[in-house]
């Protein structure tokens, strides 16, 4: 899906277009020939954290009023609709705004830095933002079964990062798959 960025947009403006999706595909399964019952979100990089946010959170305050078309063509707020999902893949997902902006600043790498900048503006947003924060904090209201995919050289992704998601997911309680593909770079997954 096309979702807002950063810098002209913040934080939740992306994971509040994605449960916009998720109600938009309910509100036409219809038309889509889809099952509104069975709908799950996948991601990569800030992808991946924008749908592991909208899976946790998918009725959140946050995640309400974003106007969704209609079969008719009408646009409206459906907020009646529940966003709730049936799992999440994230694929070498920013699970952690906060720790990879921490680990962009430590191995200067002033794009990743930037990206957190722009879309978060500091770094108590993105604290905010944080998976495995949500997660053992305990505002998660629902932990749909989640895939991880972690590249073994990936050097946008800390793997401690990766872990923490992990350990805190499993903590709750949460179903978790780990797959991990030793050699494989950030994003090895988008090549042909």
């Amino acid at each position: 899906i096309d979702f807002r960025q950063g810098p002209e947009f913040k934080h939740p403006a992306a994971s509040a277009d994605v449960t916009a999706a998720v109600r938009w595909v309910r509100l036409n399964a219809g038309l889509l020939e889809a099952n509104a019952g069975r709908i799950g979100l996948a991601g990569s990089s800030s992808g991946g954290h924008l749908a592991m946010l909208a899976g946790l959170k998918p009725d959140a305050a946050e995640h309400r009023g974003v106007p969704i078309s209609a079969e008719d063509g009408s646009f409206a707020v459906h907020d009646e609709i529940s966003a709730a999902v049936n799992f999440v893949i994230a694929l070498w997902p920013v699970s952690d705004p906060a720790a990879r902006y921490r680990y962009a600043r430590r191995a200067r790498i002033e794009g990743l830095m930037k990206g957190g900048e722009a879309y978060f503006g500091d770094e108590a947003a993105m604290w905010e933002a944080s998976i495995p924060r949500i997660v053992t904090a305990g505002e998660a209201p629902v932990l749909p079964p989640l895939l991880v995919v972690q590249p073994g050289e990936d050097s946008n992704i800390p793997q401690e990062m990766t872990f923490d998601l992990l350990r805190a997911y499993q903590a709750r309680g949460g179903r978790v798959d780990y797959a991990y593909f030793p050699g494989m770079p950030n994003a090895f997954g988008h090549r042909q």
